[in-house]
């Protein structure tokens, strides 16, 4: 694993908190170094540093699951972290079945794949950078006609829809979730007496895409689907809704 990644916050005491997980990793007392970048995850200190190193600690404790769900959590905030990326496919490649993520469907699929290592606020930066390059040159061409200058304009103005549409999928990403346990059952329907369709196993991830009770429907990267209990189920996000079975 790549060793652990520095973070500035501004708040003192979570800087020292963060300091005193970094120490405790130094010095391979794994189990308080996970309390303390836990802690920052339970003040809702949500930095990609902070769960790449969480992702660090808890492949040292052999916590796989945990792991790359916390890559996953720092690669959702920084999808251009490429050390927690390399580390997350370390272990991955360490998981029974070794599946790769789920791959996005529908629009996210057909159009928008050249946008999954750009950060939501670069997308946004973006909606802004070309909205008002729309409304310049519209403005401009009213003090100053010019040739073409409708027209960029225009173009400026689809650029910025284009990206405001990639900003919407980054904040409303698929729901993604890790399997933590072995040969866990996922049924055709939401009973238990339901038949089996296939087993998912630790570490695996699956796109969460209906809900029904304590039941959810899951999609491979295989292409599978089939029900599941959501206590064998680490959601990727938000941080704070459960750790597991």
């Amino acid at each position: 694993m790549t060793i652990l990644l520095t973070l500035l916050l501004g708040a003192t005491s979570y800087t020292g908190i963060h300091a005193d997980g970094v120490q405790a990793y130094e010095n391979e007392n794994y189990p308080q170094a996970v309390e303390y970048f836990e802690e920052l995850v339970y003040n809702r200190v949500y930095e990609a540093e902070v769960f790449y190193n969480l992702g660090n600690t808890y492949f040292r404790l052999g916590e796989f699951p945990l792991a790359i769900v916390n890559y996953e959590r720092a690669l959702r905030i920084d999808p251009t972290l490429r050390v927690a990326r390399e580390n997350l496919q370390q272990v991955v490649n360490q998981t029974q079945m070794k599946l790769p993520r789920p791959a996005p469907d529908g629009l996210e699929k057909s159009f928008y794949f050249w946008h999954s290592r750009l950060r939501a606020s670069t997308s946004l930066s973006l909606v802004l950078l070309f909205w008002l390059l729309l409304w310049g040159g519209l403005i401009g061409r009213t003090l100053r006609p010019m040739r073409y200058l409708r027209r960029v304009s225009y173009a400026c103005g689809v650029v910025a829809v284009v990206f405001w549409g990639s900003w919407l999928l980054k904040t409303h990403p698929m729901e993604l979730a890790v399997a933590q346990g072995d040969s866990i059952p996922v049924r055709i329907g939401t009973k238990e007496t339901d038949a089996l369709r296939f087993e998912l196993f630790s570490g695996d991830r699956v796109h969460i895409d209906a809900v029904d009770g304590e039941q959810v429907r899951v999609l491979t990267a295989n292409g599978e689907r089939g029900w599941v209990d959501a206590a064998y189920l680490i959601p990727v996000w938000p941080p704070e809704r459960g750790t597991g079975k």
